[in-house]
């Protein structure tokens, strides 16, 4: 009787111990979706600034603006946007990759 009540608490606690560590692959596996979705909205805002810098360049073109693109009102904003949104891209992927490789559950860190 003795040994089936310690192989009864054995099996519990390997039981508890599973759904522990499922419990923080699935947390894992939500921070990395959460985060790829971010990255996808990055993506998204980065294509319509780049379009608008696209259609900006070419009406300069077109009117035969000469001064540098950094310094035009409106192309110039477009552009140190772009650059932060790459940062943020870049940032938001290395999250994914390290909440990828973590063993336990992952924290978010900005």
């Amino acid at each position: 009787m003795r040994d089936e009540e310690g192989f009864s608490q054995s099996m519990g606690r390997q039981a508890r111990d599973w759904a522990r560590q499922a419990g923080a692959a699935g947390e894992r596996l939500a921070r990395v979706g959460r985060l790829q979705l971010d990255l996808l909205g990055l993506r998204r805002e980065e294509q319509a600034e780049l379009r608008a810098l696209g259609e900006r360049v070419l009406d300069l073109v077109r009117a035969g603006a000469a001064r540098p693109i950094e310094e035009d009102p409106i192309a110039g904003p477009i552009l140190k946007k772009l650059d932060r949104l790459e940062g943020e891209r870049i940032r938001r992927q290395e999250q994914i990759d390290r909440a990828r490789e973590a063993t336990g559950p992952a924290k978010e860190t900005d």
